[in-house]
Parts: C-alpha cells; sequence; structure tokens
C-alpha cells in the first residue's frame, strides 16, 4: 500500500515521515522506501547520498515512466495542455514534463506490487505534481478549476498525508534553510514560490477530493520539536486505516 507525503517546504513533512518510518518499524510494520522496492533494503542501504539515491531512482523507473504515458493519457493531455498554457520556455516545459514523468513512472511501478501487508512511503508522488504543474508560473493566481480537474484526473495511492503550518512559519523555514527548494532563486522569486505552493496544496485541501483516502495534519510546531509525539499521532492514524498492518 502507498502512502504519499505531500506539503510545503518548510511545513515539516521530510522529519515527520522519518520519524513515522521508525515508529511504524518499531511497532513490526514492513515499512520501505520506493528504493528498497526496487534494490531490496540490504543494498538501498548502502547508498547513504540523498541526491545518489533520488538519481538511481530516476534510471531504474524510467521504463514505467513512459509506460504511465500511455496507462494514464488523459491526465498527460492536461498536463500538456498547462505546460503549453503557461510556461512559454520550451526548457522549463521539457524540466517539468521530465518531473512529472519521474512520479508516474514510479506510481506505476510501486502499483505492480500490491500488498496489504505492507507500506511504502513516498515522499512527494502523484498529488505533488500539481505543486510541479501550478507552482513554478510567472502567474501569480491558482487557477481552482485547474485544480479541480487535476484532482478529477491524478491517479492517487491508497492514502495521501497532507502535512500544513501556518504560511508564516513555512516561509521562515524555507529562507533560513542551506538546502532551499530551488536555490538559483532570490529570496523574493522563493518567498512567491512558496506561496503558491501553500495555495495550492489550501485549495486542494479544501476541496477534499479523496475523502477517506487523505490525513491532514496541521503542524503548528514553531521550532519542530514535538516531532515524536507529532508522528505518533500520525502513525496511530495510519495503523486505524490500515488494520490489515496491525499483528
Amino acid at each position: 500500500m502507498i502512502v504519499e507525503w505531500v506539503g510545503c517546504s518548510g511545513a515539516g513533512k521530510s522529519t515527520l515521515r522519518e520519524e513515522t518510518h521508525k515508529l511504524l518499524l518499531s511497532s513490526g510494520v514492513d515499512v520501505r522506501k520506493p528504493l528498497e522496492i526496487f534494490l531490496g533494503k540490504t543494498t538501498a542501504k548502502l547508498i547513504q547520498n540523498e541526491k545518489l539515491r533520488n538519481l538511481v531512482l530516476d534510471f531504474l523507473v524510467l521504463p514505467w515512466s513512459i509506460l504511465s504515458t500511455a496507462k494514464h493519457r488523459h491526465f498527460f493531455k492536461f498536463c500538456t495542455k498547462i505546460l503549453r498554457r503557461d510556461y512559454p520556455s520550451i526548457k522549463q516545459r521539457i524540466f517539468l514534463l521530465r518531473s512529472i514523468l519521474r512520479k508516474m513512472g514510479l506510481y506505476v511501478f510501486l502499483n505492480c506490487f500490491p500488498n496489504d501487508k505492507q507500506l511504502i512511503l513516498v515522499d512527494e508522488g502523484t498529488v505533488h505534481i500539481a505543486h510541479i504543474l501550478f507552482g513554478n508560473s510567472s502567474k501569480k493566481d491558482i487557477s481552482r478549476n485547474d485544480i479541480e480537474e487535476f484532482c478529477d484526473l491524478v491517479p492517487v495511492p491508497e492514502l495521501v498525508i497532507h502535512i500544513m503550518a501556518p504560511k508564516t512559519e513555512i516561509i521562515n523555514r524555507t529562507l533560513s534553510r542551506r538546502d532551499k527548494p530551488i536555490n538559483e532563486l532570490s529570496p523574493e522569486a522563493l518567498k512567491q514560490f512558496i506561496e503558491l505552493g501553500f495555495e495550492i496544496f489550501h485549495i486542494i485541501n479544501q476541496l477534499n477530493p479523496w475523502d477517506k483516502k487523505n490525513i491532514t495534519f496541521l503542524n503548528e510546531d514553531k521550532e519542530l520539536g514535538n516531532i515524536k509525539e507529532n508522528a505518533l499521532i500520525i502513525t496511530n492514524q495510519i495503523m486505524d486505516i490500515f488494520p490489515t498492518l496491525k499483528k
């Protein structure tokens, strides 16, 4: 079963995901990351560098990325329409389409191995494509109709965990990070990128298109100090949603 974590950079998503992963493991749950499905836990553990892990995963998922264009052609038709409309630069269109293909390919691959006793935790999967499509444009206004159509067409995993935080906290955390989501942006442009992302996920949360497939968690801890307590809350929610995980 696939669990996707989404939310703006700076919301505390990655930290909560890692802590939840540890809690699930300690509870006896067979929980894995995508690269561990490809390579196995032992081999995947040998690749410690995060950028290298992502590069290896991008290469491994390539055949399924190509397959996804046929399997989800209506969704790709929609994505192409948005890219042509909102992004005049062909170079940027190709870059964004490549990101979309990677996430779709991973989704198609992971769905080849259905297992109701195993959890696969995915950081920014198919639902995050909304941020790729709408969050990199120079347009300052987000079309609710576009996002509604996106939600109707995008394939979603068994569970989406949306980590939210107050907008000012997200901006402050992201601007103070060394590993910013887009290093080449000026602070003002990065702030606009974050605000667009916040608005995109806010609209998706309002629409609530997937009902029982969605957990929304508001992470209001300014210093991210209550990670263990917050992760425990999320872990218990996951266990309640997937009773087959309980031994």
